[in-house]
């Protein structure tokens, strides 16, 4: 694995990117232009309006607290997830529930929004669970780099 692979799975940018716009309620689809005939993929409104603007900033923001490199750098046990998903899932509730009003949220949609954005940092906390296999993965990865690098740089007298 090189560096180019290993930033990439560090980098959460498209799962946010999508999580963005499933809470402004679009969705993906591929649509012809009817002057040029040419088909392109855009995001589209839909009547699924789950929050505004300002509650979809609210979560993103919410959310890079626990979608970033450290957290797939970290060893935690399947006790500490736990006791974090606990704390975390009871937090976003909480302030949904308090501005339901301000966010232009109907309450049939508190239920869908907040299991799928604790299903998206479970699984991102599950990543650095158990034996420590992400952070392995990634120290064995740039200790391949960091040698292979050095070994350019030396000159060997044969």
């Amino acid at each position: 694995m090189d560096a180019s692979v290993a930033s990439l799975q560090l980098d959460m940018t498209n799962l946010i990117n999508l999580l963005e716009h499933y809470l402004k309620g679009e969705r993906y689809v591929l649509q012809k232009n009817d002057v040029t005939g040419e088909e392109k993929w855009q995001w589209v409104p839909t009547q699924l309006h789950l929050l505004n603007e300002e509650g979809v900033q609210f979560i993103l923001i919410e959310l890079q607290m626990y979608l970033n490199p450290n957290t797939f750098l970290t060893v935690l046990t399947d006790d500490d997830i736990q006791k974090i998903m606990e704390r975390f899932h009871h937090r976003l509730v909480g302030l949904l529930l308090d501005r339901q009003i301000q966010f232009e949220m109907e309450t049939a949609y508190i239920r869908p929004v907040v299991n799928t954005v604790t299903n998206v940092v479970w699984m991102a906390l599950k990543r650095s669970s158990g034996d420590g296999r992400t952070l392995n993965a990634f120290t064995k990865t740039y200790k391949a780099i960091e040698t292979h690098e050095v070994n350019k740089k030396r000159k060997w007298f044969w």
